[in-house]
């Protein structure tokens, strides 16, 4: 009981030296919320492409789930990247989850956003200046 009350998921992952996805996917599963399901919150972050959006643009890549897996909070590294793009040029950020979160902070801050789900289920999300 007293572990519970202070171990986050992503510490136990750690210790257990389980990716975090490993833990949340079967805890997301047993709520209903299986696979390529996306929550009615997780919806509302999705829209069409972007006029602004354009590959050629993307000047870095953070994989958010590699940096939770190895213990880091990518929080601190996707603002940072952000508060950095000059205007016009775009961070891809790959993650498992909508980090709905950071989205609301960085499009309060000013910065477009565009979300897209890939093949293995993980979700692109990009960010440019506004």
């Amino acid at each position: 009981k007293t572990v519970a009350k202070v171990t986050s998921l992503q510490q136990a992952a750690i210790v257990g030296k389980v990716p975090l996805e490993k833990i949340i996917m079967p805890l997301r599963e047993a709520v209903g919320q299986t696979g390529d399901i996306l929550t009615e919150e997780e919806k509302k972050y999705f829209h069409k492409k972007p006029e602004w959006f354009k590959n050629e643009l993307i000047v870095e890549t953070i994989n958010a789930g590699k940096l939770l897996d190895s213990g880091d909070n990518p929080m601190g590294n996707i603002i940072d990247a952000a508060n950095s793009l000059e205007n016009r040029y775009i961070l891809k950020v790959v993650h498992t989850f909508v980090p709905a979160p950071i989205i609301d902070m960085l499009d309060k801050k000013g910065f477009n956003y565009w979300l897209e789900k890939n093949r293995d289920e993980t979700i692109s999300i990009y960010f440019s200046k506004k």
